[in-house]
């Protein structure tokens, strides 16, 4: 077909339309090239959006003219017709309008023309609706989505913040292997009630938990409320209200049974990973830290010669704050197998002091954990749960609790007055904690 020969493909899939412009047309202000976003990653789509350029631009070769970007230029128009009147409006947009709305549109238009009679292309263009709103690719929404969320990134390196933003766009990509590369403007609730159900059945099959399904629905409904908040005002976000409900997974990663525990523990002695992975397990069953907060402690923050040794979870210079801050940032004491496991590295997990460091004990620990508790989404987080669990069980208050797991769920002011609990109080709480537990003091 003549048409693929104008078909080109961008690094991140995304096919464009490009054509030379002839040399005999060429000036010092004329680019060599013409190019046009084809927005779709899919080649059939390709071929089949290309054919309008083709049909639009080479007969004007042909005629010894070039193409009048500026009649087609989407966001000019925008943003002349939002200085000329309240807001752009396309023509279909207006075809749907009441007679009152049309005469008051009408009236818009006249008194433009009062103070402007011979309008130029675009703004005529802008007064009448020329132009539908041109679609949106998941590309474009979610590099809109960034561009307008930079604060999300404030203070992560380069490696925080490129992983920080995967997260996000891998959701994009599971939605169109699922739904097709499709106009996000023209989402429906009805299309997002399709991927639901395609996600229950994954979700039924195995392939993941409900939770994660959940984020796949709820991260792309921040994507699409931040950029039509900003950019599209008063388009309804097809995501909004829709989850997954209904699971026995639904909600909090489940804690480890006694027996998992013992299989936990027994594994340690036989299992072939890395000496700081197993202390880190060691110290995450006994104090309810998850995995990077420990990994990423500096030796200033591991004090071994304390009266009651312990650990600062808290900034520092791998890091500018803990996860969500606040309440996480804590003191933990050192109590039963968690303290033996830390002498061994008094100057912390320094193999995973690099950039590269938080992926590397996500990747270790969920390979050890698949072996120990394969298909039930159990892991080192896990810890966190039976923590809470013993914690309550053995006697500690909630208050007393969440000091030391860094929760701030608990409904109760008592923790707004004085200093808090001290090393000691959380020590004893622990103490108790891991006896219940029927793990070693």
């Amino acid at each position: 077909m003549i048409t693929q020969n104008y078909i080109h493909k961008r690094q991140n899939g995304y096919y464009y339309f490009c054509v030379n412009v002839p040399t005999r047309l060429l000036s010092s202000t004329t680019k060599r090239q013409i190019r046009r976003p084809l927005r779709t990653r899919d080649l059939a789509t390709a071929k089949k959006r290309v054919a309008a350029h083709v049909a639009e631009i080479l007969p004007l070769f042909d005629e010894d003219r070039l193409p009048d970007e500026a009649h087609i230029e989407y966001k000019r128009v925008k943003a002349v017709a939002e200085k000329l009147t309240a807001k752009y409006e396309p023509y279909t947009a207006v075809s749907e309008q009441t007679v009152d709305q049309l005469i008051e549109r009408i009236n818009e238009i006249v008194d433009v023309r009062a103070v402007m009679p011979t309008p130029n292309v675009v703004q005529t263009a802008a007064l009448v609706g020329a132009l539908e709103t041109p679609p949106l690719s998941w590309a474009e929404a979610f590099e809109k989505f960034k561009a307008l969320s930079s604060e999300k990134v404030k203070g992560k390196n380069e490696l925080q913040t490129k992983r920080f933003w995967r997260r996000y766009e891998v959701k994009t990509e599971d939605y169109i292997a699922a739904m097709g590369d499709t106009d996000v403007l023209k989402i429906t609730k009805n299309d997002v009630k399709k991927y639901r159900k395609i996600l229950k059945e994954k979700i039924d099959s195995g392939e993941f938990l409900s939770n994660e399904a959940n984020k796949k629905i709820s991260w792309l409904g921040v994507i699409l409320e931040t950029v039509f908040d900003e950019e599209y005002e008063g388009m309804e976000n097809p995501f909004a209200g829709i989850r997954i409900s209904g699971y026995e997974d639904d909600g909090k990663r489940a804690p480890l049974t006694a027996a998992e525990i013992a299989a936990v523990t027994e594994g340690l002695k036989t299992s072939g990973a890395r000496p700081e992975i197993k202390a880190l397990i060691r110290i995450g069953m006994c104090t309810g830290a998850n995995a990077k907060e420990l990994a990423l402690l500096t030796p200033a923050d591991i004090h071994l010669d304390a009266s009651d040794p312990y650990i600062s979870i808290r900034p520092n210079e791998l890091r500018g704050k803990v996860k969500r801050g606040g309440a996480r940032h804590r003191d933990v004491p050192l109590v039963g197998d968690a303290l033996a496991a830390m002498r061994e590295f008094p100057n912390g997990f320094t193999i995973f002091h690099t950039n590269e460091g938080p992926t590397q004990v996500n990747c270790a620990m969920s390979d050890y954990f698949r072996k120990i508790t394969p298909g039930k989404g159990k892991g080192f987080g896990s810890f966190r749960h039976n923590m809470a669990d013993w914690l309550r069980r053995s006697g500690a208050n909630d208050t007393l609790k969440d000091s030391i797991l860094g929760h701030t769920n608990t409904k109760s002011h008592s923790m707004h007055y004085g200093d808090g609990y001290d090393i000691e109080n959380k020590k004893e709480a622990l103490e108790k904690a891991l006896q219940y537990a029927n793990l070693p003091i």
